[in-house]
């Protein structure tokens, strides 16, 4: 069980260091000196943070998904391109029980749904930051979406 919840902390830890560093990116891109080509490489470095974060969300242990419930043999998230925020999650909002003691149990989990709301994973598909720092505008907005997502 300590090896599932490292794996679960970890994997936040990493979350929030991928999540600073892509508001770090989406300031940058705020830049106006910024070329075409220094905007689409910020762009990248983002979508690279979004596909890292996503990775994240659908970490394993043992060949479970930490973060899909009790609907651990699935991938907690999928890119969904069908969906207004681009990503489905597929866990459930159940949780996984340890008997601690004859009689007393203790939650070992908690689901993705939860911990991850779906911001954090695509930024708002409808003003994502990879897509505003291309642009060069929206980046105000999608920089905020991200740190209101990130409880900053």
């Amino acid at each position: 069980m300590q090896g599932l919840l490292q794996t679960g902390d970890s994997a936040l830890g990493s979350v929030v260091t991928s999540l600073t560093q892509a508001i770090n990116l989406g300031v940058q891109a705020g830049n106006g000196t910024l070329s075409a080509s220094d905007r689409a490489n910020v762009a990248a470095q983002i979508q690279n943070v979004s596909a890292q974060v996503l990775a994240l969300a659908n970490s394993t242990y043992q060949g479970t998904y930490v973060f899909a419930g009790t609907n651990s043999g699935t991938p907690a998230y999928v890119a969904n391109v069908l969906s207004p925020t681009g990503v489905t999650y597929q866990g459930n909002a159940s949780t996984n029980q340890v008997e601690i003691t004859p009689g007393q149990t203790a939650t070992v989990n908690v689901p993705g749904s939860q911990i991850f709301p779906v911001a954090p994973l695509t930024c708002s598909r409808a003003n994502q930051p990879d897509a505003a720092a291309q642009s060069g505008s929206g980046v105000t907005t999608a920089v905020a979406q991200l740190r209101t997502a990130f409880g900053m």
